[in-house]
């Protein structure tokens, strides 16, 4: 079958990358060719192009084909051709040969070949790689858009229609009460007509919500259902508010108050997730960053997620407009451009650079994984980790995309589950557009999410 999805690591480094190809099911009787300049993928009467020379120049030296293959190169003169059909070890279909590294996987819809680079053309690199800046958190409101406060989970009005001026906190992850409650310091005092906000919660006036909550210790719930809204800052200095317990109502055109209920924030991807807590993070070593994040499910069910993160971003050069989400499922062919000559059809596949984390992760989803992992949670706190609270839908977009690429990740390494301590993904920077676009694409195609 043809190719899919291309991605190429890069460890610059030592020269070298590890480039994974992916088609839709077993291929047989294909021939891939190495040379200075790309990779060939030949099968039946396709051929497919790789041409790297943009980037590097591949080191041949000494590579000899370990058994027949054909003659020339993604570009030009002869290389070295790698022919998993034939000779390429049979046994267990993986070879060496001298600077090429070749395994397929069990399944024949992955193959990896590991190449030592020549040189580097660093300036190319970074002109083709995509760069992911931090984007201001979106509220669906501002100073001049009056707002009912509901409760997110029986829609209850708990403050009636009126305008706030949106403050932003200025770390957006830091603690609230860190910053309206200072030690030594006199409290920050929110007027009744401001809401402050962070990553996932506003902090308001309590006196906006007399009659309409209940306080029991330090926590807020809801007087109609009782669900826990947030808690109280200080000797009843503010309220920090959850945005994903509450929703707000909006007026219609004509004035009159809408039906329909939304969320506080714009959507929030689980890269500008990301950027923004490694951004506020404190490392815990010159390789590390780690980060505790909770969550609670509409059904009151506690989730943890555990982050242990490489401080070094890794580079991936992709092709376009694939889609990574199921390596197994329905894949959309690169964008490439494609002759045709006597029958043949020759595609040049285009790649695109892109940065990202490399991230070793634990789900704990349930009580009885709460309670297994009691312990390994008891280090984290006692370590002096921060807790930090996001969205339900934060926490799922987040372990879906990381489960998507644990596979991709477990390719390009040649790591096997045993060989883990937990789960190890990847996250890739790439820019909001491309996501929603490849949501859209998912959704169309049927892919499965968490």
């Amino acid at each position: 079958m043809p190719l899919d999805h291309i991605v190429i690591s890069m460890m610059r480094s030592n020269k070298w990358i590890n480039v994974l190809m992916l088609n839709s099911g077993e291929s047989r009787n294909k021939v891939i060719n190495v040379s200075a300049n790309g990779i060939r993928w030949i099968e039946r009467n396709c051929e497919q192009r790789l041409l790297l020379s943009e980037y590097f120049l591949i080191n041949t030296e000494g590579v000899n084909s370990p058994g027949g293959g054909t003659g020339g190169e993604a570009g030009g003169s002869s290389g070295s051709s790698v022919n998993p059909g034939n000779t390429a070890s049979s046994e267990n279909d993986s070879c060496n040969v001298s600077n090429v590294r070749y395994l397929r996987s069990p399944e024949g819809d992955a193959t990896l070949l590991g190449l030592s680079l020549q040189c580097v053309d660093d300036e190319a690199l970074n002109n083709n790689t995509v760069e992911v800046g931090i984007n201001p958190l979106q509220l669906r409101f501002d100073e001049n858009t009056p707002i009912a406060l509901h409760c997110g989970h029986c829609a209850t009005e708990l403050v009636p229609m009126r305008r706030y001026g949106p403050v932003a906190i200025p770390v957006c992850t830091m603690e609230a009460a860190s910053y309206f409650c200072p030690k030594n310091k006199t409290p920050l005092i929110p007027s009744e007509n401001e809401i402050f906000y962070g990553l996932n919660h506003i902090v308001i006036n309590p006196r906006l919500f007399e009659g309409c909550v209940t306080q029991n210790r330090m926590h807020v719930h809801c007087n109609s259902c009782l669900q826990q809204l947030g808690d109280i800052l200080g000797d009843g200095v503010a309220l920090q508010l959850w945005a994903d317990t509450l929703c707000i109502g909006r007026l219609n055109a004509d004035g009159t108050p809408s039906q329909y209920l939304m969320e506080l924030f714009r959507p929030v991807t689980s890269v500008q997730l990301m950027l923004r807590l490694l951004h506020d993070a404190v490392p815990i070593s010159f390789e590390q960053t780690r980060l505790f994040l909770k969550t609670v499910r509409p059904d009151g069910q506690l989730l943890y997620l555990l982050l242990l993160i490489d401080t070094h971003q890794i580079h991936l050069l992709r092709s376009k407009l694939a889609l990574t989400s199921d390596l197994h499922g329905p894949q959309q062919q690169p964008r490439a451009l494609i002759y045709h000559v006597e029958g043949h059809s020759i595609q040049d596949i285009e790649l695109n650079g892109y940065k990202g984390c490399r991230i070793n992760y634990q789900t704990f989803f349930s009580d009885e994984e709460l309670k297994a992992n009691h312990d390994l949670i008891s280090l984290w706190q006692e370590m002096g980790t921060p807790m930090l609270r996001i969205s339900h839908k934060m926490m799922v977009e987040l372990v879906s995309d990381l489960n998507m690429n644990e596979r991709l990740v477990m390719n390009l390494e040649k790591l096997s589950p045993a060989d883990m301590d937990g789960r190890t993904s990847y996250l890739i920077y790439e820019l909001d557009s491309e996501i929603f676009e490849k949501k859209q694409l998912q959704n169309m195609s049927g892919s499965r999410r968490f």
